[in-house]
């Protein structure tokens, strides 16, 4: 059996398994060490805070109050609410670039362009022109 995660440790503390979950997992806490270790402190724990709990039941006079902090009105900021032209602008000037400047092909620079010529014609011409010799 592989070791007992801290949940499985709180939940036998805690009386939250059934007869034959317990027997389990108090067999592997005798055979494990670490986990024996892992059990007694977190048992202790418990017993530590049960104890507390109950001292502290007996004599309420020891609680101390709490009180939530109320910031007044006027200390309180203002949040302030993003017009929705801001909000649009945000949206479509960006899209605008990327559509525009996406869809763009890229120049190759310091490449001379590329020149065909027929050798029975004598037409030169380039991919996207052509040019007739006369």
């Amino acid at each position: 059996m592989r070791c007992l995660t801290d949940n499985q440790l709180q939940q036998l503390i805690d009386g939250e398994l059934s007869a034959n979950q317990i027997n389990k997992y108090k067999s592997h806490i005798i055979a494990c060490p670490f986990c024996d270790e892992k059990y007694n402190e977190r048992k202790e724990l418990a017993l530590s805070i049960k104890s507390l709990i109950n001292e502290t039941t007996n004599s309420p006079e020891r609680i101390p109050e709490f009180r939530v902090p109320v910031i007044p009105a006027s200390q309180q900021r203002k949040v302030r609410s993003i017009p929705i032209w801001v909000k649009a602008a945000a949206l479509l000037i960006p899209a605008f670039f990327i559509w525009k400047f996406a869809n763009k092909p890229q120049k190759i620079l310091n490449q001379p362009p590329r020149v065909f010529k027929c050798t029975k014609c004598a037409t030169t011409w380039m991919p996207t022109l052509l040019f007739r010799k006369i």
